[in-house]
């Protein structure tokens, strides 16, 4: 099952065409990306050619500049979950894409996807969307983020594939600003296990485009 790739056609290429910021098919690491794994943590290329997480007892992190993010931006990536633990025990998959002042916040738990906002806290997108364990499958999200010159005042909608949804907008407009100082054009994906042991995900591909593009 993990070697089964979705590919969405050349390098850098989707369903909206050039991905002008990022197109990381995860097949090389560390390829541009910052190691920065605490403890017995590993990030690492699979066999599937597939971004692996091991968090063990540590945390993995991983982290690299594309640039510069617009105020207008579509991130997609792909994900399997063998394991990760709730959101109220601390242990997530997240994602974060960073202005200078303000960023996006994504976590993947065993009870949901949610997305943080400084003003409306965590917001749960559906109920229990993240398949992970016994119920892992593939799933491709879609975040469409605007924001909107004015710190804490980012939205954005989100999008899911998996064998129960396709591209189904499953959140509209959800504040999606954490706010403080940032750094500009980064990107950084964080396994934390504060509570339970040995999480592991792998990554198919990210990609990230200017502009606002639904599937």
């Amino acid at each position: 099952m993990l070697g089964n790739r979705m590919m969405m056609g050349a390098a850098g290429v989707g369903w909206d065409g050039v991905w002008d910021l990022l197109a990381e098919d995860c097949g090389t690491f560390p390829g541009g990306w910052t190691d920065n794994d605490q403890g017995d943590a590993v990030t690492s290329v699979s066999p599937a050619g597939q971004f692996y997480f091991d968090a063990n007892t540590g945390y993995c992190d991983i982290y690299r500049d594309f640039g510069s993010t617009p105020n207008e931006f579509t991130v997609e990536l792909k994900l399997y979950h063998d394991d990760i633990g709730a959101l109220a025990a601390g242990d997530t998959f997240v994602l974060f894409i960073e202005q200078a002042d303000e960023r996006l916040f994504i976590s993947w738990a065993s009870d949901g996807l949610f997305v943080y906002d400084t003003d409306s806290g965590q917001t749960e997108v559906g109920t229990n969307l993240v398949k992970e364990g016994v119920a892992a499958e593939w799933q491709i999200w879609r975040f469409v983020v605007t924001f909107t010159g004015t710190v804490g005042e980012a939205t954005c909608d989100v999008y899911l594939t998996d064998t129960t949804h396709t591209d189904e907008k499953v959140g509209t407009a959800i504040p999606c600003s954490q706010e403080g100082a940032r750094t500009d054009g980064k990107i950084e994906f964080y396994q934390q296990t504060d509570t339970t042991n040995n999480l592991s995900t792998h990554m198919d591909y990210v990609y990230i485009a200017t502009g606002l593009h639904a599937p």
